[in-house]
């Protein structure tokens, strides 16, 4: 297995981490003590099956809230464009991005 990255086992605890949402609010697996966490990573905001995947979680909002589920999704968008985005959609999960650097030729 390369160095930096780690096998997830169904059922097991997540790692520590700390970090920031779109919003710049604390983010951290502590906040979710007692919960399923479900982290679901997506493309763009742009894109069309993750928006129907984003669309799927919306309308099981309160079958998750119920099962004590919370969702975090990540996103590879700018900020800018996944907090556009959340105002347009009204998007009541958190959210989170990742930098890609690109390929440069």
């Amino acid at each position: 297995m390369d160095k930096g990255t780690m096998k997830l086992q169904e059922n097991s605890p997540a790692k520590e981490f700390n970090t920031t949402d779109v919003f710049g609010n604390p983010l951290s697996i502590g906040m979710f003590s007692g919960k399923t966490v479900l982290l679901s990573f997506l493309w763009f905001t742009g894109c069309p099956v993750c928006t129907l995947h984003v669309y799927s979680l919306i309308k099981r909002k309160e079958e998750l809230n119920k099962k004590n589920i919370a969702v975090i999704i990540v996103f590879e968008s700018s900020i800018k464009t996944i907090t556009e985005y959340v105002h347009y959609e009204n998007i009541p999960f958190i959210l989170k991005m990742i930098f890609v650097k690109k390929w440069e030729n």
